[in-house]
């Protein structure tokens, strides 16, 4: 009795300690919700984002599922305010629903900006996990003090980092997962690592080739715990998904080749153009051409 008295008592300084490092780490996620709050209900951006919060929305809300022509054609009206013409981005869901199982609790949120204003505030977090996992992968504690600091300035103001936000892409979340994966490796946790792997597939046309070379160089040093957490996950995950909506894969499917077929990217000419439109696009020639003759 004297010794679970004594477990108990040591245990519960170590519990108020988390605690409080919870209701701090509440408080600090709330305020920054609240500052992007005033943003987003200004803004008109993060349409990657309003693309799965409306599918999510009309999944929850009305049982339709995300991936077919009418759930599209609402969300076009709410970027557009009328169905995609011609020339028009169709802005279908593309995110297979394996991976959307972690987005419907954001379809529970009937405001958009509200939602928005979170989901900036999770991709904040992971700009941030950017720099810390890839500082440690380098071994940043070696680095100069400057060359740390202005590696993490320009992680947080570069062009790519602010559009991504802008746009409410998922490319920060990714590449935390391939930084938190390949620390794991590093560190020899590879049923984490394989974990995180997995999760990469929330957008598998940009991981899909990485996730194929690290799982093949895996296999070839006989590393197969990482690959086997990878494809159990993956398995995990898509059993739930099709308990709760079956028939998602072929209509997935084709709304990811009617984006496919869509989509323009981020050209080197647009980047130019938005700083330079009259010029941009014949700087981008001079500079396709001098890597031509450089390569």
């Amino acid at each position: 009795m004297g010794t679970l008295f004594f477990a108990g008592a040591t245990l519960l300084p170590k519990f108020r300690v988390i605690l409080i490092y919870i209701l701090i780490a509440t408080a600090l996620f709330a305020g920054l919700v609240w500052m992007h709050l005033s943003f987003t209900e200004m803004s008109t951006g993060g349409s990657r984002f309003l693309v799965q919060w409306s599918g999510a929305r009309q999944f929850i809300t009305e049982g339709i599922n995300p991936y077919i022509e009418e759930a599209a054609s609402a969300t076009q009206q709410l970027i557009y305010g009328h169905p995609a013409r011609e020339g028009e981005y169709p802005y279908y869901l593309d995110t297979p629903f394996f991976i959307m199982l972690f987005i419907l609790p954001f379809g529970v949120i009937k405001d958009f900006s509200l939602a928005y204003a979170i989901w900036w505030s999770v991709l904040d977090i992971a700009w941030l996990a950017i720099v810390f996992l890839s500082l440690a992968l380098v071994d940043g504690e070696k680095m100069p003090r400057f060359v740390m600091v202005l590696f993490s300035v320009f992680v947080v103001v570069s062009w790519y980092s602010n559009a991504s936000i802008a746009d409410g892409s998922v490319a920060p979340m990714l590449a935390a997962l391939f930084l938190g994966a390949l620390l794991a490796l590093r560190n020899g946790q590879d049923g984490l690592a394989g974990i995180l792997l997995a999760l990469t597939l929330y957008k598998w046309e940009v991981s899909g080739l990485f996730l194929l070379l690290l799982l093949l160089w895996l296999a070839s040093h006989r590393r197969w715990r990482a690959p086997r957490a990878t494809l159990m996950t993956f398995i995990v995950l898509l059993v739930i998904s099709l308990i709760i909506l079956p028939d998602w894969m072929l209509p997935f499917l084709r709304a990811s080749l009617a984006n496919f077929r869509a989509e323009h990217g981020i050209t080197l000419s647009l980047a130019l153009q938005i700083f330079s439109p009259e010029n941009g696009e014949r700087i981008a020639m001079i500079v396709r051409i001098l890597l031509s003759i450089l390569l």
